[in-house]
């Protein structure tokens, strides 16, 4: 209504041409462009994220052949991205056990040393790679504080939804390498987080395989009781154990047969214990 000379259709088709840029990576901010997305570090930024199935979606290939290649990329680069990821988070947790040996801890306090483990992996893992590159995207992004830890949470979890992506403005002259370095990070953050999940995986399999064998100590122990018992019971009714056992399993031994018997001969003599004389059913 306040501009008259600008029809609908016209606005419409603006607007269409501002979001199309927008999803190509093309992002104004009053007089200023933003940088271009395909420049050596910003391609290299863009293959670290397909490799590690971050996929930010801020840029992507728009032409077919660039498609078709970005699947064969992908099928090739994310195996041997994540055999490599593993490989630097073993490194990582070797060096942890040597640094947990270096102190001695675990030699005389066992459980001691795997808590402190734990706590040192933690504590050195978010502040290399939560903490401080979050000062980092404060200085360099202008982002809050809040919002450069959500996105280093964000990054290093491959979650990527792409609302935060470094080194989009072209305010500095070092936006290539602050782009290398940020992809670095990444991939050492990952490697980081690859190693606390094969260590907690470790620890739980350690619990498991100590919960059972409780479990199979607890059930071998309750089965040398059973066969004890069993042992003891065949010994009663052999007439091997004590005096009152015996006397209490013959009379029961007797019973049992007066019993039988009845059932196959209505005219059975059973005996009684201690000298009775026999009756006659």
């Amino acid at each position: 209504e306040d501009n008259g000379c600008v029809s609908e259709a016209e606005l419409d088709g603006l607007l269409r041409t501002i979001l199309i840029a927008y999803d190509r990576g093309v992002i104004e901010f009053s007089n200023k462009s933003s940088a271009s997305n395909w420049d050596l570090a910003s391609s290299l930024f863009f293959s670290i994220t397909v490799v590690t199935t971050i996929g930010y979606g801020h840029i992507y290939p728009a032409t077919v052949g660039g498609q078709a290649f970005c699947v064969v990329y992908a099928i090739l680069g994310i195996p041997l991205s994540l055999t490599l990821l593993a490989g630097i988070g073993h490194k990582l947790r070797q060096l942890f056990h040597v640094i947990d040996n270096k102190l001695n801890v675990c030699g005389t306090y066992p459980k001691l040393g795997k808590v402190f483990r734990a706590i040192f992996i933690l504590l050195t893992g978010l502040i290399c790679f939560l903490f401080l590159p979050g000062i980092m995207f404060v200085m360099v992004d202008r982002w809050t504080y809040a919002e450069a830890l959500y996105y280093c949470f964000i990054t290093l979890t491959t979650i990527g939804f792409g609302d935060l992506v470094p080194g989009l403005e072209d305010t500095d002259r070092n936006r290539s390498f602050y782009r290398v370095m940020v992809g670095l990070w990444i991939f050492v953050g990952l490697a980081w987080v690859a190693g606390v999940i094969s260590f907690v995986q470790e620890l739980f399999m350690t619990l498991v395989q100590r919960a059972q064998m409780n479990l199979e100590k607890h059930n071998g122990s309750s089965l040398g009781k059973s066969d004890t018992k069993l042992a003891l019971d065949e010994r009663n009714l052999d007439g091997t154990g004590t005096n009152s056992n015996a006397d209490e399993t013959t009379s029961s031994h007797s019973v049992y047969t007066c019993q039988r018997d009845e059932l196959t001969n209505k005219n059975t003599i059973c005996e009684l214990d201690e000298g009775e004389s026999s009756t006659n059913i």
